[in-house]
């Protein structure tokens, strides 16, 4: 599988170091930057502090990693949000060869009243991104494909839909195979849980761009259009799955393993 072996993700690029490879981050809660790594409008910087961590093998054969997080403001130290996060890998996916899964199940507390919000899109053009957040190596760049479960495709088409999933694909390097005609090639796909705020959720699709010059991004982005306030001890809690797979994504294959995770 040239999923499993190779690396599809572009961590900390030089054009936007804060870019995690697949992260989840929030933009703003409170005003409070948790996007960026430095304070690019003045405002006050975030961070995501780990205060417990524990992984272990389940019974069924999944990799699990749980941890709580803590997001505060760097300057105050105030604690807005909490935040358990547990990662549960899949190494096969029922109907997708050489197919394997990250479930990704956050459950965050408002630790004072909340504002969580986005650099506001479409009156910023670029705006919108918060989320569940795929930056693919720039290899991917080439031959790039984005399609979503409406049966949109390209970013034009796909940026700041809603869907139940969408997906990322594209070129990638260093699994010995020498064709420019016929390169190998590998996806990445969002599945948003149809219990998740917002259900389908908005996708933040953006491009490489006809010279290859900008960069590919993916993410299930559920304040891409408003904002969301959040009381004091309210519970958010949300569910994706990240499948990586050979290849050009096959809908109706991602449409039974969207079913498949819809069910669980």
């Amino acid at each position: 599988s040239y999923g499993a072996n190779e690396s599809l993700t572009c961590f900390a690029p030089w054009d936007h170091r804060w870019h995690k490879g697949l992260w989840w981050s929030w933009k703003y809660i409170n005003d409070v930057l948790f996007w960026e790594d430095h304070a690019g409008d003045g405002g006050e910087v975030g961070e995501s502090r780990v205060v417990a961590h524990e992984q272990r093998e389940a019974a069924d054969g999944c990799i699990v990693v749980t941890e709580r997080l803590e997001m505060r403001s760097v300057q105050r130290g105030t604690l807005l949000l909490s935040e358990d996060c547990e990662l549960r890998l899949h190494p096969s996916v029922p109907g997708i060869t050489g197919g394997w899964a990250l479930d990704w199940r956050l459950s965050s507390i408002a630790e004072t009243d909340c504002l969580l919000r986005a650099t506001p899109y479409p009156e910023i053009a670029w705006g919108g991104y918060a989320g569940l957040n795929f930056r693919p190596t720039r290899a991917m760049g080439w031959g790039e494909t984005i399609v979503n479960s409406a049966g949109q495709t390209g970013s034009a088409a796909c940026h700041g839909q809603a869907a139940r999933w969408a997906a990322y694909a594209g070129n990638i390097d260093g699994n010995e195979h020498d064709s420019a005609e016929a390169p190998a090639q590998a996806s990445v796909a969002i599945l948003d849980h149809p219990g998740n705020l917002r259900h389908p959720t908005d996708f933040y699709a953006w491009s490489v761009g006809e010279d290859n010059r900008g960069f590919g991004f993916l993410a299930a982005s559920p304040l891409m259009h408003a904002p969301l306030r959040l009381a004091k001890g309210t519970l958010l809690p949300l569910r994706y799955r990240v499948i990586l797979l050979d290849g050009q994504p096959d809908p109706a294959a991602l449409a039974q393993a969207w079913a498949e995770f819809a069910a669980s």
